[in-house]
């Protein structure tokens, strides 16, 4: 006699993202272990929950895997959090992530709406600056 214990164990637990973004991917691994010992081990984990969903990332997970993904960060801040797989009776786990500040790029552009040469007398002419900020090149 014993009592199983059932352990969710992420295969990466903790997720760097550069600024721009991008997705990365966990295979989620559970272990039965009765009275201390490992007596399976599996990745094909079904009916789990993925729980906190940390500003600027998303997460999806199917049998077995969870893929996060961080979105193109536009803020002079990094940003971090935790996700948690779960399921009833089972020990959670945790997948940490983190993403890099971004880098704003300030973009001016003139453009003459008017041509034609200036008058001796003077004239006018009218021009239209546009202003773009671009975070990480994108």
């Amino acid at each position: 006699k014993g009592t199983p214990e059932y352990i969710i164990t992420p295969s990466v637990t903790s997720m760097s993202f550069v600024a721009k973004g991008e997705s990365k991917t966990s295979v989620i691994t559970y272990t039965t272990k009765w009275n201390g010992i490992t007596t399976a081990t599996g990745t094909a984990l079904s009916s789990y929950t993925i729980s906190a969903n940390p500003s600027g990332f998303s997460a999806s997970g199917t049998s077995g895997t969870v893929t996060i993904t961080a979105s193109n960060n536009t803020t002079s801040s990094a940003r971090s959090g935790t996700y948690t797989i779960s399921k009833s009776g089972y020990t959670s786990g945790t997948i940490s992530v983190s993403q890099t500040k971004g880098t704003p790029e300030y973009i001016i552009t003139p453009s003459v709406t008017s041509t034609g040469a200036m008058a001796a007398g003077g004239a006018s002419k009218t021009s239209t600056i546009t202003y773009t900020t671009k975070w990480n090149g994108i």
